[in-house]
């Protein structure tokens, strides 16, 4: 045990005027309203004001919101979600010149009658979509192939259609344009409310690929229905994204990491 401790001590408690490792908080989100229930939250508030160095949320709205109710501003700074970084396959390579099919995938929303909204599709746009079926199946023991494989479907896709946060993070960062669905909201309840969506679609200036569905069914077919006249009658606009915005926000967001790791406290 006194072992154990002392290795612990090495590694992240530097001293004799050695760096101070820092403690950093990075990707999360921070969306609630902390204003209207302080007393709550303010135990959590607190600590993240007085034990980390830096604070990078996820998104803009979060750090915005932190700014408005942590006493130490200075240590906030723009973050990114870390899915954002992780290392492109050797797949983006060899991707294939045509794409003839669009990739897919539902499990937040209740979006009526799913199989009929990709049927839809595919006879407007003359596209084949494949579902990505195994999305959430990623079990231990085969977790890399699985991932690999819906992978090697999204960037051999022409686009995504999904109502799931990671997958769009995962597809926008390979460079496919992914249209997004979520139910209408106005702001983050629970921890896996639709907000997170529409805030990092407005973040990336792609509001025009997150579309926000009613609770009533027939309305909600009816939005679904005309962005999918849109995609098809006018893919190259309907799906326009700002890869190099995306980018350099990953790059920004790289070199502050980088550069807080390496700089004193």
């Amino acid at each position: 045990e006194t072992e154990s401790f002392e290795n612990w001590a090495r590694l992240f408690n530097f001293s004799n005027g050695k760096i101070k490792p820092k403690v950093m908080c990075i990707g999360n989100n921070f969306q609630h309203d902390f204003e209207s229930e302080y007393e709550k939250y303010r135990p959590y508030l607190e600590r993240l004001d007085n034990l980390f160095d830096v604070i990078m949320p996820r998104d803009t709205y979060s750090t915005d919101n932190l700014k408005t109710i942590l006493k130490k501003k200075d240590k906030i700074l723009q973050g990114l979600d870390p899915a954002f970084l992780l290392k492109k396959p050797d797949v983006l390579e060899h991707k294939a010149t045509s794409n003839n099919s669009f990739a897919y995938f539902f499990s937040r929303s209740s979006l009526p009658d799913i199989q009929k909204i990709v049927e839809a599709l595919e006879k407007k746009s003359g596209l084949k979509g494949i579902e990505l079926s195994d999305w959430l199946k990623l079990d231990p023991d085969n977790a890399e192939k699985v991932f690999s494989n819906c992978i090697n479907i999204i960037t051999n896709s022409a686009f995504v259609l999904t109502d799931l946060y990671h997958l769009s993070i995962n597809t926008l960062r390979l460079n496919i344009p992914v249209i997004c669905f979520g139910n209408e909201t106005t702001e983050q309840t629970g921890t896996i409310g639709d907000f997170k969506k529409k805030v990092l679609f407005d973040m990336l200036a792609m509001n025009h690929l997150y579309v926000e569905l009613p609770s009533d069914p027939t309305r909600a077919f009816e939005i679904i229905n005309n962005k999918l006249y849109d995609i098809a009658n006018d893919p190259k606009l309907t799906l326009e994204i700002n890869y190099e915005k995306i980018e350099r926000l990953i790059d920004d967001f790289s070199a502050t990491i980088l550069e807080q790791i390496s700089s004193s406290t």
